[in-house]
């Protein structure tokens, strides 16, 4: 994965958060597949569509509500991140 959430974070990390939500295997994929696909998106104000594409991705899932607080956590830390270097878009 070549997101800027995996590259500032690390897919060590993103594995970490995801185990801290239970999730594992078929789950971390399905999140990094979000943040994949979310990735074009950041920063657009295309909340809708974003909420959209999580929605198709976790629907059947589950341990949908996991992935979904997986999501927030790591994107709460990559943001966090983000600001403490100064490279806020």
């Amino acid at each position: 994965m070549s997101t800027d959430v995996h590259q500032t974070l690390g897919k060590k990390r993103i594995e970490a958060i995801c185990l801290e939500y239970g999730l594992m295997g078929d789950d971390q994929k399905t999140v990094d597949e979000i943040l994949e696909k979310l990735e074009p998106m950041l920063g657009k104000r295309q909340t809708d569509k974003m909420t959209q594409v999580i929605l198709e991705y976790i629907k059947g899932k589950p341990h949908h509500t996991q992935i979904i607080e997986a999501m927030i956590a790591i994107n709460t830390e990559f943001a966090i991140k983000r600001m403490k270097s100064g490279r806020i878009d």
